[in-house]
């Protein structure tokens, strides 16, 4: 086997001329290729060889051929290289720089002229970069013996001609007179992919200016060294490769039909990248060897070496893109030198062509399409052929699945000391795509529909829009995009709503063009329907006369013999022509599996007359004189035929099961000796012949019962029904000795809990037991192993029917006996010692000895390691279930790290075996999914656990319909898993849907077996009570709740190994009782599971304390709801503790838990009075959700909205108002996104923020938007008391409670009152029903109540319901003074303030007194929170001092209430201001009743140069409404205070105040600012409130042409005075400037701009709803279509898209003005990357990661280097990805930035491989040519060759 040499220009420089032969090129290549190469004879002028025209001619020659220029091997080492032999460069087209040279220097010398080859090297910061060209002097011929150049062969120092530096003496062009010496840059004659040769001038112009600017390395005299030598007799044998592989892309046959357009191998829709494409490269430029590099250089490229072959499997159902994806591959790797291509599979393949194979030295990637229908051996034959070739070698097989044969395969090649245990498995292809590029499919789509568009010369569309329901493979794809292309009407494809649809109108297609064909115009349709389903049922060989016996198998074919035989031969030929193949058949095959379906489902008589009959039972081979071996050839053919029609049945399941079953019945009906097909096909893929088959055998059919029971291994998925019956009919109908007996009723109990049928199984398992007891009684050596094995049995059984303290002793019983048996014979019984271990830890875990359960699953696990190091093959099974079981022990005592590395492991060894044997271990797999799911969960993985729950599902559903009383109950707990594992990633509504499916499955399974499944169906109603709750359901989550305690109340009574989950039962019920408003029997229960919980964790703390905390949290807030403050706060602490000790632990795990309790713990604190306290926990727990949501927004941004309120409150009772508001928006903003999505889970969510917001609102002076809240925060509880009175009444009458003070503040007193006394009304109520939990809220309402009855002059009522609510206060001051001494404080004072109403002042003094009294100590402790309320307080104080003549105390209380003041306006003076100038005036009351007028007067003065010019104002307008004399100066001297520049909420206000004084004044005042005197008549407000009142910018511009298209100056003056007087309403200020502008340019430009702008907002709008819904692609196609072109003449200048560049500037101004920073920025880089590319690419690298990935690929590939660097400002986090990586390497060399480029070049070389490579130069290589690069993309070229 001959080696690629390896050129060592270090220790071997000379061995380079060992490539080089004369006469080479001649007989390498076709007659017709070498034709036009010079021979030494030719271009003689006066007797001179004219050189450089005979190099030309060499050149053009050369890149006539189509070399490709590919990269130098990856393997090679500075110094020594790879060289291709002349031969494969030639045969395979394909070289580097130096094979062209080698190459080139052959063709020279038989051309006569004398060739060198030089290699040269740059150094360009710090990389070294080589290259090699052909020197050629002018003056010297060559031929044998001549006069060599160089004495030596080699020269490392550059040539000196006639004295001369060699750099003077080369040509710069072919008309360059001075030059005696050609340099030839021979790569130019290859092609980059997808480019152009170089010509002539160009290889010699930039060969001069490599000798000219780069290193001499080393000149190898080619010429000298060839002459000296003798001519080879011994040329090298033509390398006939085309006829061994057929290339992966093939050209389309002009006559192709549909069906064949949409094969794999035409390639007519070009390849979308997937993440297996990765993988299979990745595995294919991954050495399997590595090789040193002492002996790297060597000259021989295998000295040293070993063998670099393996093998890969890829499999999936029909139609997934195995073939494209293959096909891809050999596609990428040959652009970078590889010969790949693809090998029959069902015809042989000769030894010579797999030497041909062998001998290539190039790398070589082979692929066997369909490898499970290869002939028998023919795998390994290749396999063996190619398994010593040194240069890599790389095997791919597709497949439906890896079953028998892939066993057979690598059986065969392990005898033959082959190990494939290493095989790149990629398994069911493109099942996963929903998780790993969900949009695959959309991109598929529009890539199609692009491609075939072009094909059949369609105009290519502009906008795809995509259509829903695509289907479920890559096939469904393309055939939708193609039906979208054939027919051009635009409800083609929509109308097709199901696969049947497609297919139906996809095969009428095709037969209509078979009919095309002359001898067939007459066949109708359905015929060839007919035949086309009978030959893709039979899959007969391709040849004429078997598919012609077929066809006579039809009735309507049976006579036409003429018309048949055309028909075989066009289907052979050409309607099911399918290169590389020896079968007939129709393509694709899910097609062809429908037409199957179809066809023989309606004419079921059909399949009797095509199915192949047993020759041996027909009479016509039955005589004598019948040829035997002709009888063999035939019987093997129907034989194959039978098999084919088994496989293709079982195939068509995966479209329609019931047919599938059907058609499957009525084979084995009609042929009843396809008994051995089908169970073949049943054994290895399951499928509709299983159920069959049990029919079959339970019909007593006469079949080898005991062969075929001994055929079906224990636990085979499919067909454990069938095993069950066979099993019964041997234990019924055959003679049996007491051994057998035993042992067949030992199976049958097995058989039994396998179909489910677990009663009968524990009756069969006991006396199975009992037969063993006496058969080991009678001789215990022989049958103690079998009773130890029944005991196991028997105890598997009882405790699937929940008798565990049995199982558990039954279990012990065996171990003992395998302990024995062990100890006399490890090696015989260690494996059913271990398996027996495994059960005992099964069942101690279960009756809750978790620490031994742990401890002897270890035991367990560690000896099935040490058989699986003896026997891999026959252990795994048994390791992969004790991992699986070992997991969940770990998880039970807390150690889940440990358990989600084991559970990992587990799944990993049940996919290999599912990789083997499907129907076997499919079990398998679905049950460690489980396991590890939940074990994901636990470590915070929750995406990765939610897609391995459903792929649990899956396959549980799948096994399901196989066997439904076998595997409903695994599918009932999938579904469980699968509901918690939906409810963490957020998704409510399907996680309630699942867990009513899982409730439902397990309420029926309780039917059968009450002992067995009640604890699962109890788990089961816990988790629907909680998924119920998240959606709102209330009532019904509380009776699921109580039924989950109710059952496992019966449990604990049965077993205390319940408790556990009693205690979480308990705890779920005591959330829902709070929900419905049952706070006292909630309080009762949560305690109940609080105390289980301490008592589980003394007993093991690692196991339970997550759920202690889970349940104090619980009992702290049910204390809370009924006022036990003190306890609730004790609680909570306890519960944070907890979980912050947990956190320390695992982050990821519990962190959601902690944020959880420091909720809690932050109401606790407050309801305690520790504010503070309470507001740094809230933002502790904010902080941790913002966190959270932004890792899972769909699992966490409800919590976070909830923690938002939370905390919006806290900051407001510590009197961070304008914070508290902020935040308040952002809650109540969430909830709104969040009721769209669930309006039951959400809404009183959403009421109780609005609430929240209403109140911020009020406390910032917003009163009126406060107002709308409120009311719509009412409505809301309105409608949710409707449908649970007991849940929201509470927080109803709290919202009235608040809608009555907003309408009092708005001056609504009547219905401020009604709204009060309804609020009153309602917690009066409430108190009768719970007076602890709402005394508190009743107080409130009467104290509120008391302020809106005074308010309309209901004095004595009001002053009795004040008295109710002080009494009411002192009452809760008693029991908790922390809590209640600020509301009692506040009744005291309303309550002083109804007294002095009612002529009480003494009272209303001691009452004020108290009041502030009380507010004092308050500020003591919270200064920031009670100060506002201490001033109001001392302002009343005053008041009352004053009324009962005290003025002296009066004056000094008055000036304490105002210095607090002050200090307020300075912190909030928008909220401060109005009291302080209130305050100010009572304190001037307070100078005049004493007498000091003077000073009276200054106090509104004095100091108010630390305040504002607004606040000011306010001042001079306070003082002039108290004092008449010189009222006229006081209002001049505000307006022109508040003329300055202050905020605006404050100023306008004011400013409007102002002018309403002035105006009652009725003094014609001078001096005043143009807004204190503009006049706004009737029209000028109408003209302002229909502005005002505009919804958009084209409502504005039509005012405009309206009202305002002429403005005066005068009018232009009036309405700017208006916008100042109404500062704080930028809509006036807007318009205001838009007259003025108007006036100056006229109304036509400005409404042209405010259309535009108009249009943008459109735009903006419609684009980031649609981004925020994840359609904005759709949205940004939509805006991108040009409107400027000719074709949209129609529309207005101002209505252009976003190509437009004023569009576009005016869209980005928008971005900014009305999105955050962040989100701006977003919107603007992808509208760059789309403006650089399209906005299908913008979307692809804003929306995932691979997706991203996929893009720059795409956009590598056409050599868009601006839209790569773009995509990186539209994803930052591309970088660490290959095709990002790329991208940030060419966004450093764009920005010169060469250290960063350096520094990332180095990261990324170790990403990229060679296909990358090639991309990567080419488009530098683009760019540098284009001429408008950035400077450093020349280093990056330089760096890349």
């Amino acid at each position: 086997m001959r080696e690629r040499m390896r050129w060592d220009s270090v220790h071997s420089p000379t061995s380079l001329v060992d490539m080089v032969h004369a006469g080479w090129v001649q007989r390498l290549l076709r007659a017709e290729d070498w034709r036009g190469f010079p021979g030494p004879g030719d271009d003689r002028t006066g007797g001179q060889t004219r050189i450089e025209p005979q190099a030309k001619r060499i050149f053009e020659k050369l890149a006539d051929l189509d070399i490709s220029y590919v990269h130098e091997p990856a393997n090679s080492i500075p110094g020594a290289q790879d060289v291709r032999p002349v031969d494969e460069v030639l045969s395979l087209r394909q070289a580097t720089c130096l094979d062209m040279c080698v190459t080139y220097c052959c063709a020279a010398l038989d051309a006569g002229i004398y060739p060198l080859i030089l290699t040269l090297t740059r150094t360009s910061r710090k990389k070294e970069l080589r290259h090699a060209i052909v020197l050629v002097p002018l003056e010297r011929s060559w031929s044998t013996n001549c006069d060599v150049v160089i004495e030596t062969g080699f020269s490392r120092e550059p040539l000196i001609v006639d004295e001369d530096d060699f750099k003077n003496v080369v040509v710069d062009s072919p008309d360059d007179p001075s030059g005696t010496w050609l340099a030839i840059d021979v790569q130019q004659v290859s092609a980059p992919p997808g480019g152009a040769t170089g010509k002539w001038n160009t290889a010699l112009s930039k060969g001069a200016d490599y000798v000219r600017n780069w290193e001499w390395d080393l000149c190898v005299d080619i010429g000298g060294l060839r002459s000296r030598r003798a001519d080879d007799a011994d040329l090298p044998t033509v390398m006939g490769v085309e006829g061994v592989l057929a290339p992966a892309y093939i050209p389309l046959p002009s006559n192709y039909t549909f069906l064949q357009l949409i094969r794999a191998r035409y390639g007519v829709v070009s390849f979308h990248d997937r993440h297996e494409l990765r993988n299979l490269r990745r595995w294919a430029m991954t050495p399997t060897v590595v090789v040193s590099e002492e002996n790297a250089s060597k000259n021989n490229a295998g000295a040293g070496r070993r063998p670099d072959v393996a093998v890969a499997v890829v499999t999936g159902v029909g139609g997934s893109g195995k073939t494209r994806l293959a096909a891809q591959l050999c596609h990428d790797l040959s652009s970078i030198g590889w010969y790949t291509g693809f090998l029959p599979t069902t015809t042989d393949i000769t030894v010579g062509e797999l030497s041909v194979l062998a001998e290539l030295t190039t790398e070589l990637l082979v692929v066997v399409d369909y490898a499970e229908e290869a002939r028998r051996g023919q795998l390994a034959t290749v396999f063996r052929a190619l398994r010593d070739r040194r240069s890599p070698t790389r095997i791919v097989l597709t497949a439906r699945g890896t079953d028998v044969w892939w066993d057979e395969f690598r059986e065969e090649l392990e005898q033959d000391g082959i190990d494939l245990s290493n095989a790149l498995i990629i398994s069911r292809l493109g099942e996963d795509r929903f998780q790993n590029d969900p949009v695959l499919f959309d991109r598929i789509y529009r890539k199609a529909v692009r491609s075939f568009a072009e094909r059949m010369n369609h105009p290519s569309p502009r906008n795809i829009v995509v259509p829903d329901n695509l289907g479920a493979t890559a096939l469904d794809v393309v055939l939708r995009a193609w039906l979208a292309v054939y027919d051009e009407s635009a409800n083609s494809v929509k109308k097709l709503l199901t696969r049947d649809d497609l297919y139906d109108k996809v095969l009428t297609i095709e037969f209509t063009q078979w009919r095309k064909a002359p001898a067939l115009a007459e066949v109708s349709r359905v015929h060839m329907g007919r035949a086309a389903a009978t030959l893709s049922l039979l899959a007969p060989s391709q040849d004429e006369d078997e598919v012609d016996e077929v066809l006579s198998r039809l009735p309507e074919w049976a006579s036409e013999h003429l018309r048949r035989s055309r028909f075989a031969e066009l289907l052979v030929h050409t309607f099911l022509r399918v290169d590389g193949e020896n079968s007939v058949i129709l393509r694709p095959d899910p097609v062809a599996e429908y037409l199957i379906l179809k066809i023989f489902g309606k004419k079921p008589g059909l399949l009797s007359q095509v199915l192949p009959v047993n020759l041996l039972e027909v009479s016509d081979f039955e005589d004598e004189d019948s040829d035997t071996d002709e009888i063999t050839v035939q019987q093997h053919v129907r034989y194959r035929q039978a098999q084919n029609a088994c496989m293709t049945i079982t195939r068509a399941a995966s479209l329609d099961p019931k047919k599938a079953y059907r058609l499957a019945k009525r084979t084995l009906r009609l042929r009843s000796h396809m008994w051995s097909n089908a169970l073949d096909v049943a054994i290895t893929q399951g499928g509709p012949f299983a159920p069959v088959l049990e029919e079959f055998i339970a019909s007593g059919a006469d079949l080898p019962l005991a062969e075929i029971e001994d055929a079906i291994p224990l636990g085979h998925g499919a067909l454990r029904s069938a095993a069950l019956a066979l099993t019964r009919r041997l234990i019924d109908s055959t003679e049996q000795s007491p051994e057998q007996r035993a042992l067949w009723v030992n199976t049958l109990a097995i058989r039994l809990s396998e179909a489910g049928e677990r009663e009968e199984a524990l009756k069969t398992a006991r006396e199975a037991t009992g037969l063993y007891r006496d058969l080991a009684q009678m001789s215990p050596t022989t049958h103690n192993p079998d009773l130890a094995g029944s005991l196991n049995n028997l105890a598997n059984r009882l405790s699937e029917a929940g008798e565990r303290e049995e199982a558990l002793k039954t279990a012990r019983e065996a171990t003992g006996l395998y302990r024995d048996l062990a100890q006399m014979s490890p090696t015989t019984h260690n494996p059913d010692l271990a398996g027996s271990l495994n059960n005992l830890a099964t069942f101690l875990s279960e009756v809750g000895e978790r620490d031994e359960a742990l401890e002897v699953a270890r035991e367990a696990v560690q000896m099935r390691r040490d058989l699986v190091d003896k026997s891999p093959e026959t252990y795994k099974p048994d390791l992969a279930m004790s991992l699986n079981n070992l997991a969940a022990f770990l998880s039970e005592v807390g150690e889940r790290e440990e358990a989600l590395k084991t559970a990992r492991e587990a799944t990993g060894l049940y996919r290999d075996l599912v990789e083997k044997s499907p129907a076997t271990y499919k079990p398998g797999l679905a049950m460690s999914l489980t396991t590890l799911a939940n074990h994901l969960s636990e470590a915070g993985e929750r995406d990765e656990a939610l897609e391995v729950a459903r792929e649990a599902v899956h396959l549980r559903r799948d096994l399901v319909k196989v066997s439904p009383a076998a595997y409903t109950p695994d599918l009932a707990m999938s579904l469980s898993n699968l509901a918690n594992r939906l409810l963490e990633v957020g998704e409510r509504d399907e996680a309630l849907e699942v867990a009513r499916e899982a409730t439902d499955m397990y309420r029926d399974l309780v039917k059968v077996s009450p002992a067995a499944y009640t604890p699962d169906l109890a788990m089961s109603l816990s988790n629907l009570a909680n998924r119920l709750l998240e959606v709102g359901e209330r009532d019904e989550a509380l009776k699921a709740a109580r039924e989950a305690v109710h059952l496992r109340r019966d449990l604990v009574k049965v077993s205390p190994v319940h408790t556990q989950n009693l205690a979480g039962s308990l705890n779920n019920l005591a959330n829902c009782l709070l929900e419905v408003g049952e706070r006292d029997e909630a309080l009762e229960v949560a305690r109940e599971a609080t105390d289980m919980y301490r008592d589980l964790v003394e007993k093991s703390p690692a196991s339970y304390t997550s759920g202690l905390a889970m349940s104090l949290t619980t009992l702290a807030n049910c204390l809370l709801e009924v006022g036990e403050r003190d306890e609730a706060l004790k609680a909570a602490r306890e519960a944070v503790r907890l979980r912050q000790d947990s956190v320390q632990v695992s982050p990821t795990v519990y962190t959601p838990n902690l944020a959880e309790s420091l909720i809690t713990l932050a109401n606790c604190l407050l309801e305690a009075g520790e504010r503070d306290e309470a507001l740094e926990i809230a933002r502790k727990a904010t902080e941790l959700y913002r966190g959270l949501a932004k890792e899972s927004p769909a699992l966490y941004t409800p919590d976070l909205a909830v923690s938002l309120t939370t905390l919006a409150n806290r900051l407001s009772e510590v009197g961070e108002r304008d914070e508290a508001l902020e935040v308040a928006r952002e809650a109540t903003d969430m909830y709104r996104d969040l009721v769209e999505e669930s309006s039951a889970s959400y809404t009183p969510g959403l009421a109780m923020s609005l609430t929240t917001l209403a109140n911020r609102l009020s406390e910032v002076g917003e009163r009126d938007e406060a107002l709308i809240v409120i009311r719509e925060s009412t409505d809301l509880f309105r409608g949710l008391v409707e449908v649970s009175p007991a849940t929201y009444t509470p927080d109803l009458a709290g919202s009235l409670n608040n809608l009555a003070a907003f309408l009092s503040e708005v001056g609504e007193q009547e219905e401020a009152l009604k709204t009060a006394r309804e609020a009153v009304s309602l917690r009066q109520d409430l108190v009768q029903v719970s007076p602890v939990t709402y005394t508190p809220d009743l107080a409130g309402s009467l104290n509120n109540l008391a302020a809106f009855l005074s308010e309309v002059g209901e004095q004595e009522e009001a002053l009795k319901t004040a008295r109710k609510a002080t009494e009411l206060y002192r009452g809760l001051v008693e029991v908790s003074p922390v809590t209640y001494t600020p509301d009692l404080a506040g009744s005291l004072n309303n309550l002083a303030a109804f007294l002095s109403e009612v002529g009480e002042q003494e009272e209303a003094l001691n009452t004020a007194r108290e009041a502030v009294s009380l507010r004092q100590d308050l500020v003591q402790v919270s200064p920031v929170t009670y100060t506002p309320d201490l001033a109001g307080s001392l302002n009343n104080l005053a008041a009352f001092l004053s009324e009962v003549g005290e003025q002296e105390e009066a004056l000094k209380t008055a000036r304490k209430a105002t210095e607090l003041y002050r200090g307020l306006v300075e912190v909030s003076p928008v909220t401060y201001t109005p009291d302080l100038a209130g305050s100010l005036s009572n304190l001037a009351n307070c100078l005049a009743e004493v007498g000091r007028q003077d000073e009276a007067l200054q106090v509104f003065i004095k100091g108010s140069d630390r305040f504002s010019p607004a606040t000011r104002a306010h001042f001079l307008l306070t003082r002039a409404f108290w004092c008449n004399d010189n009222q006229e100066d006081d209002l001049v001297a505000a307006a022109r205070e508040a003329d300055d520049v202050d905020t605006p909420a404050l100023l306008g206000p004011t400013r409007r105040v102002i002018v309403q004084a002035i105006a009652d004044s009725g003094q014609n005042l001078e001096g005043l600012p143009s807004w204190a005197t503009v006049e706004i008549g009737a029209e000028m407000r109408e003209r302002l409130e229909k502005w005002i009142n505009c919804d958009d910018d084209s409502e504005r511009a039509n005012i405009l042409e309206e009202i305002w298209n002429s403005p005066s100056s005068s009018e232009c003056s009036a309405l700017s005075a208006v916008a100042e007087l109404y500062v704080d309403v930028p809509p006036i200020g807007d318009l205001a400037g838009l007259v003025n502008r108007i006036a100056e340019e006229g109304v036509e430009n400005v409404v042209l701009c405010i259309r535009r702008r108009h249009y943008a907002q459109v735009i903006v709008d419609d684009w980031y709803s649609a981004h925020a819904n994840g359609q904005g692609c759709r949205s940004l196609c939509k805006h991108m279509v040009s409107r400027s072109s000719g074709e949209n003449k129609d529309y207005p200048e101002w209505k252009r898209e976003l190509d437009d560049p004023r569009m576009r500037v005016e869209v980005l101004q928008l971005l900014e003005m009305s999105f955050s920073e962040e989100t701006a920025n977003e919107l603007r880089s992808i509208l760059e990357l789309a403006d650089l590319s399209d906005p299908e690419s913008a979307y692809e690298v804003h929306d995932s990661v691979e997706e991203a990935e996929n893009a720059l690929e795409d956009l590598l590939r056409v050599g868009n280097w601006r839209a790569m660097i773009a995509a990186l400002r539209v994803r930052s986090d591309l970088g660490g990805l290959r095709y990002g990586s790329i991208a940030a390497v060419l966004g450093a060399a764009a920005s010169d930035d060469l250290d960063r480029t350096c520094k990332l070049l180095d990261s990324m070389h170790q990403e990229i491989d060679e296909v990358d490579r090639q991309l990567v130069e080419s488009l530098l290589k683009k760019a540098l040519l284009a001429g408008d690069c950035p400077e450093g993309f020349e280093y990056l070229h330089e760096w890349f060759r």
